[in-house]
């Protein structure tokens, strides 16, 4: 048995609103600000490819010599099984534990990939401000609805962003992020204080 069932139409009244939101042009001091931003992100581009290339040549530096220790340890032992170069080869076996151990802590290797990461997020950052600076005044974003995104944007990656060793880089646990985020915000609400 099925039912029929009769749907009449229902008639929805939408009223319009007759305020129209009026957006803000852009200025000089918009622009000025704006560009602030960009040159902020194009120097801590800069700092973090800088970085991250510091850190791959720790990488390199510090890893093959990790790794080719206990490689040697094993063939020396191998070859001197039972002579008296066990008394060498113990100090050797031992040395090529604790350097491996040492670079598995402070790898440098982790450092590099977060900032080869931060080095894209600012990059990307700037490239967009610039296509946008780029447009004729009429066609841009309304600048209060921009300035919102990317200073939010902007916030939130320099919060995260990983010390560079230019700027005394202690390993996280070391440094305080609620001083970092602190002083972050009052940058950013004196920039725009000083628009």
């Amino acid at each position: 048995m099925s039912e029929k069932i009769e749907i009449e139409d229902i008639e929805v009244k939408i009223e319009k609103d007759n305020v129209k939101r009026i957006d803000e042009n852009w200025h000089e001091r918009n622009e000025a600000l704006v560009s602030r931003w960009r040159d902020h992100c194009v120097s801590s581009c800069k700092e973090h490819e800088k970085a991250a290339r510091h850190f791959s040549r720790k990488n390199k530096q510090y890893g093959f010599p990790t790794a080719l220790l206990p490689a040697i340890a094993v063939l020396i032992s191998a070859c001197y099984n039972g002579s008296n170069l066990k008394d060498i080869i113990a100090p050797i076996t031992f040395l090529s534990s604790v350097s491996s151990v040492i670079y598995g802590v402070m790898s440098p290797a982790g450092r590099s990939e977060k900032h080869w990461s931060f080095n894209a997020k600012y990059g990307e950052i700037a490239s967009l401000i610039d296509a946008e600076l780029s447009r004729a005044k009429q066609f841009r974003r309304p600048p209060d609805m921009f300035m919102a995104e990317f200073g939010t944007r902007i916030n939130c990656i320099d919060g995260n962003a990983p010390p560079s060793p230019g700027r005394g880089w202690l390993p996280d646990i070391f440094c305080c992020r609620k001083e970092k985020e602190e002083k972050m915000r009052k940058r950013m609400i004196d920039e725009i204080i000083d628009v």
